[in-house]
Parts: structure tokens; sequence; C-alpha cells
């Protein structure tokens, strides 16, 4: 695992976390970061999409968004072509370009 240090998510790197109840402009010490303002995150670099053995279809939701005025159903592509398409996002807003201009297009291409 990676590590980064990023600002504290809880007190948005000011290292103070609640108000003190019974005392006028006291606060506490952001219990995430202990005061400092910044938290360690711990990830895992993305270096290539995994593949599963066990995935036949993926089915691409309408209801995500990404087919906004393509139909009304969800739809489902093979792993294949899933596989395929590299950037997501980029190929599903040219689908929506397309649509718009003309709706015989298939999905996917």
């Amino acid at each position: 695992m990676a590590k980064i240090k990023a600002k504290c998510s809880k007190c948005n790197g000011t290292g103070i976390g609640p108000k003190v109840e019974r005392y006028d402009g006291c606060f506490e010490i952001c219990s995430r970061c202990n005061g400092t303002g910044a938290e360690t995150i711990e990830y895992s670099p993305f270096i290539v999409r995994i593949e599963r053995n066990d995935v036949k279809e993926v089915r691409v939701k309408k209801a995500s968004g990404v087919l906004c005025n393509y139909g009304s159903e969800d739809k489902i592509v093979s792993y294949k072509e899933f596989l395929k398409i590299k950037n997501w996002p980029e190929y599903l807003y040219k689908i929506r370009k397309k649509y718009a201009a003309d709706s015989t297009i298939d999905f996917p291409d």
C-alpha cells in the first residue's frame, strides 16, 4: 500500500474540531488529525484495470445518467466489449452525442 499526506477531511486542514458547548469561542482539537491539519491516506496505485474470469456481460445502467435520451432500458454489453473500451465516460459521451444527431445508432459501436 502506498501512502500520501492530504488535507484532513474532517477539519478541512485547520486542525480544529467541534466547538466546546460550554465555552464561547473554544474549540476542540480535531480527533482525526490530532491538530496537525493533515491525515495520511493509504491506497493501492492504479496501473491497469484487472480482468475477471467470472463475468460474461456488463449492464450499463440508464439510471446512472450516462445513457440519457438514448432509450428507456439498461443496455447489456459483452465483457469482451467492455474490456475493449478503455475510457467509458468518454465513450458514453460520444454515444450520447451520436444519438442526438442520429437516433438509428446501435449500442455499443
